[in-house]
C-alpha cells in the first residue's frame, strides 16, 4: 500500500502547516508508513497531485494513487472509521477478491451464452496475479509479526483476526480460481503449478459448488464466532487484571499511609522518650538535693536536741 502526503514546506499559511502536522500525526499513531512530498520545490509532484485531485490546495492525502481528501475530509473519514478501511491492506484485498469473484461469475455466464470473454479473461487473470502477490506479502508480514509481536506493538488477538481474514481470502481464491479454470476454454489454466488433492470429508460429500461455498462460509463464520468469543474472554480477563491492579494500588496506598503514620509515631515516641529522659535526670538531681537538705536538717535537729538536753540537764 502506497500512502502519500502532498504539502509545501515553505508555505506561510499557519493552517496548512497545522493540517499537515495533524495528518502526519494521525498516520503515525496508526503506524502507517507514508511518503511526504514538497510541491513547493517539486513541480512534477505538484502536477501529479493536481492531476489526481483536480485541486491545488494542500495538504492532501493519497492512497495507492487515489486522492482521499484534504485534512477536513481525512478527519471526517477517521471519525467514521472509514479511514481505517482505506488504510487496511486486508480490506482492500477483500474488496478486490469480491470484485474478481463477480467478474468470474459474469464471465462464466457469458461463456454459456457463447459471448466473447477475451478481454474479461485478461482482467480476471490480472486480478488473480495481484491477489496472489498481495496474499503472499501480507502472509509474510503476519509471520514476522507473530515472531515478535512486541516489536510490531499489535495484540495477539488482532494478529489472529488478520490471519483469519487472509485465510478467508485464500479459501475464496481457491474456489473462484477453480471456477474460472473449469469454464476457461480460451486460455491456459491460471494455476499452472500442481495442486494438492485432498480427500473429501463426510460433511462435503454430495455438495455442489454453491453448497460448498455456503458450507465454507458457515465454517468461516463459526471461526469468526470462536475468535470473537476468545476476544471477549481476553477482554474480560483484561478487565479483571485492571480491577486487581487498581485494588493493589489501593492496598499499596494504604500501606504507604500506614508507613508514614508509623514513621510519625516513631518520631513522636523518640521525642517524648528524650523528654522523659531529660525529666528523669532533672528529677533525679532534684531528689538528691532534697535528700541532702533533709539529711542536713535532720543532723542539725539531732545536734540541737542533744545540746538542749545538756543545757537543761535533761
Amino acid at each position: 500500500m502506497q500512502v502519500e502526503i502532498f504539502s509545501s514546506f515553505a508555505t506561510s499559511s499557519l493552517n496548512a502547516k497545522k493540517y499537515e502536522q495533524s495528518m502526519r500525526f494521525l498516520l503515525d499513531i496508526k503506524k502507517i508508513k507514508y511518503e511526504i512530498y514538497d510541491i513547493g520545490t517539486d513541480a512534477d509532484k505538484k502536477e501529479e497531485m493536481f492531476r489526481r485531485s483536480g485541486k491545488k490546495t494542500f495538504p492532501q492525502l493519497h492512497v495507492n494513487g487515489k486522492f482521499i481528501g484534504e485534512w477536513e475530509e481525512v478527519e471526517n473519514l477517521n471519525e467514521t472509521d472509514e479511514l481505517d478501511k482505506i488504510l487496511d491492506d486486508q480490506e482492500e484485498l477483500e474488496v478486490l477478491m469480491e470484485e474478481t469473484t463477480s467478474k468470474v461469475n459474469e464471465r462464466n455466464r457469458l461463456r454459456q451464452e457463447k459471448e466473447n470473454t477475451t478481454e474479461l479473461n485478461r482482467e480476471i487473470q490480472k486480478n488473480f496475479a495481484e491477489i496472489k502477490k498481495e496474499m503472499a506479502r501480507l502472509d509474510s508480514l503476519l509471520t514476522e509479526a507473530f515472531k515478535n509481536p512486541q516489536k510490531e506493538d499489535i495484540p495477539i488477538v488482532e494478529l489472529e483476526r488478520r490471519k483469519n481474514k487472509i485465510r478467508k481470502v485464500q479459501n475464496q481464491y481457491e474456489v473462484t480460481s477453480n471456477k474460472f479454470n473449469h469454464y476457461n476454454f480460451e486460455t491456459q489454466p491460471l494455476l499452472s503449478e500442481p495442486q494438492q488433492i485432498y480427500e473429501e470429508t463426510n460433511e462435503t460429500k454430495g455438495l455442489d459448488d454453491h453448497q460448498l461455498i455456503d458450507y465454507q462460509k458457515k465454517v468461516m463464520e463459526d471461526q469468526d464466532n470462536d475468535l470473537e468469543a476468545m476476544y471477549h474472554s481476553i477482554k474480560n480477563q483484561q478487565h479483571i487484571a485492571i480491577n486487581i491492579s487498581e485494588e493493589l494500588d489501593v492496598h499499596d496506598k494504604i500501606l504507604n499511609d500506614l508507613g508514614k503514620s508509623s514513621d510519625k509515631v516513631e518520631v513522636k515516641l523518640k521525642i517524648h522518650t528524650r523528654r522523659g529522659n531529660k525529666l528523669g535526670k532533672i528529677t533525679t538531681k532534684k531528689g538528691l538535693i532534697c535528700l541532702i537538705v533533709l539529711l542536713i536538717a535532720f543532723i542539725i535537729f539531732l545536734a540541737s536536741t542533744h545540746w538542749g538536753c545538756d543545757y537543761w540537764k535533761c
